[in-house]
């Protein structure tokens, strides 16, 4: 029976031995990531937005609201939000009608943890993955869309920093 354990540790020592690679290219990949805290900093406004909707009305319907780029206006009769992230970690989102008077304004902190903003409002606390590329961001989260007080609704929106 020892002889059984032998050989298997013999065995399984050169493959723990290639995972060591994996886990250095998964730390300089995180050390590749660019800096979201003084990356944020300025006026950003929605491009797109996915949504997906799971278990409506606690049924096992989904609903998908697609926001493709130039459709705000069209698909749900606003303005592109924007929003202001300050670099004392304040930020401050305004919804515009399409005759560009604010409809609704949400506030609150930010602070970034690696590529995950967190996002602290006096009702809510929202946490998205970020992916920064082409002068673009990627939020994707998991959250309660709907209400019905489940985080089951699939998050995806891109934002594009306004030049000053």
């Amino acid at each position: 029976m020892n002889s059984h354990f032998l050989w298997a540790t013999m065995l399984l020592l050169p493959l723990l031995g290639c995972q060591q690679p994996d886990n250095a290219s998964q730390e300089t990949e995180k050390a590749e990531l660019p800096p979201y805290d003084s990356l944020l900093v300025g006026a950003w406004e929605n491009v797109s937005l996915k949504v997906t909707v799971n278990t409506i009305d606690n049924t096992d319907s989904i609903f998908t609201l697609m926001v493709p780029a130039g459709e705000w206006e069209n698909k749900l009769g606003i303005k592109p939000i924007r929003t202001e992230y300050a670099s004392n970690n304040t930020y401050r989102s305004e919804y515009r009608n399409l005759q560009d008077s604010v409809i609704r304004i949400t506030r609150g902190i930010w602070n970034v943890f690696s590529d995950t903003l967190l996002l602290i409002e006096p009702e809510a606390t929202y946490q998205y993955l970020m992916r920064y590329r082409n002068d673009i961001i990627e939020f994707r989260s998991q959250l309660d869309w709907d209400g019905d007080g489940q985080d089951d609704d699939e998050y995806l929106g891109l934002q594009r920093k306004l030049k000053k």
